[in-house]
């Protein structure tokens, strides 16, 4: 599994807009995307800072998914600037049902 972190910096009254924006418009095409497994969307309200992660079943996976999060960093959530884009590998992973 691999992973992709990208992290923003924007205005906290902008944090409910970037929210939407994932919900109507980001989730729908990761949903349909090859080898897409989760999207976390993490925010610091007070600082103003957020990052996203999302999961990849495979390598090619990833980097497939190169030009969708590119149109996706255009959504109203870039708003927020976007500070730095990172690839992982995940080696561990636990979950409540043990996996």
């Amino acid at each position: 599994m691999y992973a992709r972190v990208t992290w923003f910096e924007g205005s906290q009254t902008q944090t409910r807009e970037a929210i939407a924006a994932l919900r109507e418009l980001a989730m729908p095409a990761l949903q349909t995307a090859p080898g897409f497994g989760e999207l976390l969307f993490l925010v610091d309200r007070e600082g103003g800072q957020a990052l996203a992660l999302t999961l990849w079943e495979t390598l090619e996976d990833l980097e497939g998914s190169e030009a969708l999060a590119q149109q996706l960093r255009g959504l109203p959530v870039a708003r927020w600037a976007t500070s730095g884009a990172e690839r992982f590998e995940v080696e561990l992973r636990l979950n409540a049902g043990g996996g």
